[in-house]
């Protein structure tokens, strides 16, 4: 799937903090961010001078919250949660909102509602997907727009958009970082993550909220590792299958034990997955219904759909799914 647009492919990648003209030349080309303000005057500590982009489903005062969809959000939804202002007591500048998939539905990061954010490693003339639903604050930090990125994570929305634009990403645990201020998707899964150029930035940014001392690299030696079996790849094109089995041999090389999942192991998962309702649907479903009710028909045909697949499905039956 391509988004609409066009670009210059990985060299586009912004190496330095940009100056104003830089920023919105480089906002213009791959539309990340929904709303950008004049870098401030950071507190000192740990994080100070870090630019950060927050997912647009996630509170910042003095900002307005739109989660992708075609309105502005309640005022309720648009105030800085107890996250945000640890980064920002930290000294981290939060500059930026940046765009998302509508209401966090969606691993591709399509958004016809504010336009699909354009991946910064497209080749020229072919648009790429950036991944979702996180999607304009992974593009933000491939691009040089934010140092770092916060966003949001139900089943991979923070982790696919960070892999897919060239970046790393981390998913704390549901609960571990409080979610006020954030717009929900699914209580019982929803977490905050993180999205920076390189693992140590993630590292330094962990340090930091956690009170921890500076965190180094574990050994690989005493990881075991499932590999995707060679079957499952069968469809995968030459290129792609070349880059799987070269970051396999590293980490081979690094010490770790790698295990080919079998077969029966993947069939039981997605029979897993495809078992019940969509958890996060039906969550969803239930909150515009109390939260947001004059909104279900404003919805996108995708999440439409979803909602409306789900609207029925009772809290005994997702307490089975999960």
């Amino acid at each position: 799937m391509h988004s609409k647009g066009n670009t210059e492919g990985p060299q586009s990648l912004h190496p330095k903090a940009p100056n104003q003209a830089q920023m919105l030349a480089l906002n213009a080309r791959f539309h990340a961010l929904r709303e950008w303000r004049e870098p401030s005057a950071s507190a000192t500590g740990p994080l100070s001078g870090m630019t950060v982009s927050v997912k647009d489903n996630i509170g910042v005062d003095g900002m307005q919250s739109w989660a992708g969809s075609s309105r502005a959000l309640p005022q309720k939804w648009a105030s800085s949660g107890s996250f945000i202002r640890k980064l920002q007591q930290l000294g981290a500048d939060i500059n930026s909102k940046s765009h998302c998939a509508e209401f966090a539905f969606g691993g591709s990061g399509f958004n016809p509602n504010q336009g699909t954010p354009i991946n910064p490693w497209s080749p020229p003339g072919t648009p790429l997907i950036p991944g979702g639903s996180s999607s304009g604050t992974a593009v933000a930090v491939a691009c040089g727009l934010a140092q770092l990125g916060v966003g949001t994570d139900t089943g991979g929305s923070v982790r696919v958009p960070a892999a897919l634009c060239g970046c790393a990403g981390y998913r704390v645990t549901p609960q571990h970082w409080p979610m006020d201020g954030v717009l929900p998707l699914s209580t019982r899964v929803d977490a905050l993550g993180l999205i920076a150029p390189q693992v140590q930035d993630i590292a330094r940014v962990l340090s930091a909220v956690e009170g921890t001392k500076p965190l180094s690299a574990a050994p690989l030696d005493s990881l075991s590792v499932a590999l995707w079996p060679d079957d499952a790849l069968a469809d995968c094109d030459a290129e792609r299958a070349a880059i799987f089995a070269t970051a396999a041999g590293q980490l081979r090389q690094q010490g770790a034990t790698l295990v080919p999942a079998s077969g029966d192991v993947l069939a039981r998962a997605f029979a897993l997955l495809g078992g019940g309702p969509n958890t996060a649907a039906a969550e969803f479903a239930h909150f515009l219904q109390a939260e947001l009710p004059g909104w279900r028909h404003g919805l996108n045909p995708q999440v439409a759909s979803l909602v409306a697949d789900h609207e029925q499905v009772q809290d005994d039956a997702l307490e089975r799914r999960i």
